[in-house]
C-alpha cells in the first residue's frame, strides 16, 4: 500500500513538471512568434534608445488583460532584460518586475532581488544630488518589503529597515530617523511577538505537566511585566504595572478569603 502510494505521488510530481515545463515552453514559443524577430534585432544592435523602447512595449502588452500565464511571464523578463541596459530602461525594468509579482506570486522574492539590483546599480552610478535621490529609493525599496515582512509576521522586517537605515546614515539621508524609529518599533514588536508565543507554549506545557519545560518559559512570560517598568522599552508603562501589580496581589486575597 505504502509503495503504490509512493510510486502515484511520484507519478503525479513528474506530470505537473512536465506541465510546467510545456507551459513555460509554450510561453516562450508565442512570445517567438510575436516579437522574436524584433527582439533579436533590437538587442544585436549597440544603441540603448531601442532597447528601451522595446521595452515599454514588451511591458505595455505584458499589461493586457487577456495576456496572463507564462507568455506574461516571458514578456516581463524580456522587458526586465531590455530595460537593465542602459539607464534610460530603468524605470521600464523595474515596473515589469513589480506587474510580474503582482500577476504571479510565486516569483515575488526573484522580482524584489531583481529590483534591488537596479536601483544599487543606479546608486552606485550616480553622483551629487542624484546619488541622494538614487539612495531614497533603495531605502523606500527596504521600507515596503518590511512592511510587507512584518505583515507577514517574519522577523526579516528589522532586517531589512537596518539595511535602510545603514544606508541612510551613510548618505546623511533625511529619512533616517523615521527609519531608526521605525525599526525599533519592529524590534519590540517582535520580541512582543515572541513573548506570546512563549506564554501559549509555557500554558500548554503546564496543563500536559511538562515541569521542565513550563518553568524554563517562565522568565519569557515575565519578561512583558517587567518591560513596563523600563524606560528604555516600547512597553513602558509605570501605571500599568501598579495596577497590574495591585490587581495580583488583590485577587490573591480574594482567593485566600475564598478558601
Amino acid at each position: 500500500m505504502g509503495r503504490t502510494f509512493s510510486v502515484r505521488l511520484a507519478l503525479v510530481v513528474n506530470l505537473v513538471l512536465c506541465c510546467s515545463a510545456v507551459a513555460a515552453e509554450d510561453g516562450q514559443q508565442q512570445f517567438d512568434q510575436l516579437y522574436g524577430q524584433e527582439y533579436r534585432a533590437v538587442s544585436a544592435t549597440a544603441d540603448r534608445t531601442d532597447d528601451a523602447e522595446l521595452a515599454r512595449k514588451l511591458l505595455a502588452a505584458a499589461g493586457q488583460p487577456g495576456i496572463r500565464g507564462e507568455l506574461m511571464a516571458v514578456l516581463c523578463d524580456r522587458a526586465h532584460l531590455l530595460g537593465t541596459r542602459g539607464e534610460a530602461g530603468y524605470d521600464i525594468a523595474i515596473e515589469a518586475m513589480k506587474l510580474l509579482s503582482e500577476k504571479a506570486p510565486a516569483k515575488k522574492v526573484e522580482c524584489d532581488d531583481r529590483i534591488l539590483r537596479i536601483l544599487t546599480r543606479r546608486y552606485g552610478a550616480a553622483r551629487g544630488d542624484a546619488r541622494v535621490l538614487a539612495a531614497n529609493e533603495i531605502m523606500r525599496h527596504y521600507d515596503v518589503l518590511a512592511d510587507e515582512a512584518a505583515e507577514a509576521g517574519e522577523y526579516a522586517a528589522a532586517a531589512h529597515l537596518a539595511k535602510a537605515f545603514d544606508l541612510a546614515g551613510r548618505t546623511r539621508s533625511e529619512m533616517r530617523d523615521g527609519l531608526g524609529a521605525k525599526r525599533k518599533r519592529m524590534i519590540e514588536m517582535g520580541r512582543i511577538e515572541r513573548e506570546l508565543a512563549g506564554l501559549e507554549k509555557r500554558l500548554t506545557a503546564k496543563h500536559a505537566k511538562q515541569k521542565i519545560v513550563s518553568d524554563g518559559l517562565k522568565i519569557v512570560v515575565n519578561g512583558s511585566f517587567g518591560k513596563l517598568g523600563s524606560k528604555y522599552s516600547a512597553l513602558y508603562a509605570p501605571n500599568l504595572m501598579m495596577q497590574v501589580t495591585v490587581t495580583g496581589q488583590l485577587s490573591l486575597l480574594m482567593l485566600i478569603e475564598r478558601l
